[in-house]
């Protein structure tokens, strides 16, 4: 079934104007939420009325796989995480049929990562077994294809830290290759929110755990854009590292470690990471998709001059809400009697215990810098009634089980008629340093499908009250064990409790005859 996607002029640009690109793109626009939980009637397993024997696994796995199986040219890809064997194995297979691979990996990526192709193994020393594997597969078959008669350059390279500069400041940050883009044959490309594993696949363990990420993805045939991107990653490319030495865990440096602390940063060539943007904004411009697609860290894809389009509301669905910027346009959208709608994970998910509840130390909630004090609460006094909050806490694929979904899909819409969709989280990290990208839409379709599940995964949500009973009052009495819930405490007063405590019991035995 043939689609066309309304490209957006000037989303993006200081006029904001609503003029339409010369060109409209013809496109069989796919786009899927990731557990299949969500059912689209644009995606052609369910257009016949019957639901396919297996739904999950024809959901985000084969699709992606699919995605890989099809390419007879090329793949271009930048990833922050490809840990799915399935896919590895697909990889290997295009390599070994003539497809030139290229790929930019994100070398460090946050948690108990060895590189987003493997977690730490758990045999004799920190090792990185599945990310040797895959490299040495890798490159075994890269090789083979320069001394056969494709005499293709395939080649995987890990991000170049260097690039982690925010060029208004000059300022040196931390960044990372958080992209989760796809190209394939210079004609279409695979955009997700979603890393490529088990959790955003929702396959394995956590499909059995019903603990699959909301996360959303989109396959579209468009050459304009499919080019576009493919350049900048080959110009990510261009910049990065080969990485063929013996792979092993990197010793942490703290979460705001400097970029040239990364894997492979020993070999990273400096770059100018100002003419690298410029060059960026260039590419995307020459051909004519700054319209509709974003590329982080340019400042035009920050996303906050899409919030300006707002007349009505505004519904964003992403991991954090923690940039300035973002707040400072909302609050004022807010003014102007937009609403607000906000939908995140639980404030405890990654520490919650075995019964579902999580406990938070109070500074980290509602300190200076707290997730609700500094993020949150500025939009509640902005105007309650323009502002609705919810916690995306329920199981996926089943919204009734018990324990916490992950909130990962990064998602805009404006005015329920306009749509972003992305790798992009609200944070200055993810809008200013990492490599990000994205797609707007104004496809009714599509962002009737998009608004469908942005306003029942809010509707599913608990309200900060209900997520974290005593966020108003540390009461100590409320230590009720209920699923999907965190509690908050204060370190010193739990010691001093504990010495009045200990006093008290030592004072009853002291005075028993």
């Amino acid at each position: 079934m043939k689609l066309k996607l309304s490209v957006l002029a000037s989303v993006l640009l200081p006029t904001m104007l609503l003029a339409r690109h010369n060109n409209e793109v013809t496109t069989k626009p796919l786009i899927f939420e990731n557990s299949g939980q969500y059912l689209h009637n644009l995606d052609p397993l369910y257009t016949t009325g019957q639901e396919p024997s297996s739904p999950i696994e024809t959901t985000a796995l084969s699709r992606v796989e699919s995605f890989i199986n099809g390419a007879q040219q090329s793949l271009t890809m930048e990833l922050y995480e490809l840990r799915h064997p399935r896919l590895k194995d697909a990889i290997i297979k295009a390599l070994e049929r003539g497809v030139r691979v290229r790929i930019v990996m994100e070398p460090d990526p946050v948690g108990g990562g060895c590189d987003g192709f493997s977690k730490v193994s758990a045999d004799q020393g920190p090792h990185c077994q599945e990310s040797q594997e895959f490299s040495a597969r890798f490159l075994a078959a890269s090789s083979a294809q320069r001394s056969s008669r494709h005499r293709l350059d395939s080649g995987l390279r890990f991000f170049n830290k260097q690039l982690c500069k925010d060029t208004e400041s000059g300022k040196e940050g931390f960044c990372f290759q958080h992209g989760k883009l796809m190209i394939r044959d210079h004609d279409s490309f695979l955009l997700s929110s979603g890393n490529f594993n088990e959790s955003n696949l929702c396959t394995g363990d956590n499909l059995d755990k019903n603990s699959c990420y909301r996360d959303l993805s989109v396959v579209i045939e468009d050459s304009q854009a499919a080019k576009g991107l493919e350049e900048v990653v080959e110009l990510d490319y261009s910049v990065s590292s080969e990485c063929n030495t013996d792979l092993r865990f990197q010793t942490r440096y703290g979460f705001f470690r400097k970029p040239s602390k990364g894997r492979c940063a020993a070999s990273d060539q400096m770059v100018d990471v100002e003419s690298h943007n410029n060059k960026i904004s260039k590419i995307i411009k020459k051909f004519g998709i700054q319209k509709y697609i974003t590329v982080n860290p340019l400042k035009s894809s920050s996303l906050s001059e899409f919030f300006k389009l707002a007349k009505k509301s505004i519904r964003i669905q992403t991991q954090y809400i923690k940039q300035q910027e973002w707040q400072d346009t909302l609050i004022e959208a807010m003014k102007n009697k937009v609403k607000v709608y906000l939908t995140l994970p639980s404030f405890c998910h990654f520490i919650q215990k075995d019964y579902g509840v999580g406990f938070l130390d109070v500074n980290t909630v509602k300190g200076k810098y707290g997730s609700y004090s500094r993020w949150i609460e500025p939009y509640e006094q902005a105007g309650k009634d323009l502002f609705s909050f919810r916690v995306f806490n329920k199981g996926i694929p089943d919204l009734d089980g018990s324990p916490m979904g992950y909130q990962h899909a990064k998602l805009v819409i404006v005015d329920d008629t306009v749509a972003w969709l992305g790798s992009t989280n609200g944070s200055l990290t993810s809008t200013n340093f990492n490599r990000e990208f994205g797609i707007i839409f104004d496809n009714p379709e599509v962002v009737s499908y998009l608004v469908n599940i942005a306003k029942r995964d809010h509707m599913m949500g608990m309200t900060l009250e209900e997520h974290i009973p005593n966020i108003h009052s540390l009461d100590y009495s409320m230590w009720i064990r209920t699923p999907g819930t965190c509690k908050i405490y204060d370190k010193k007063e739990l010691l001093n409790r504990k010495r009045k405590n200990d006093q008290d019991q030592g004072n009853a035995k002291r005075l028993k005859p």
